[in-house]
């Protein structure tokens, strides 16, 4: 979850909540881009990590930073 916090003219502060997916889900794909390989994204996987705030504790995501991209 990520917080941002937007400053306006008069100097109020007003937060906001933005849900965040995994930066390497497309929308209309069944397949993993953060995988070396062509690996297919299961239901589970995809309600558990993909679609949700823990894409980081995904071991694909995961191999993929620590590889650099």
């Amino acid at each position: 979850m990520y917080i941002s916090q937007n400053i306006s003219e008069s100097k109020a502060l007003a937060t906001t909540v933005e849900n965040s997916i995994c930066p390497y889900r497309k929308t209309h794909s069944m397949y993993c881009n953060a995988s070396i390989m062509r690996m297919r994204i299961d239901e589970r996987k995809n309600i558990t990590y993909c679609l949700t705030e823990d894409f980081d504790c995904c071991p694909v995501f995961l191999a993929k930073v620590l590889r650099g991209n």
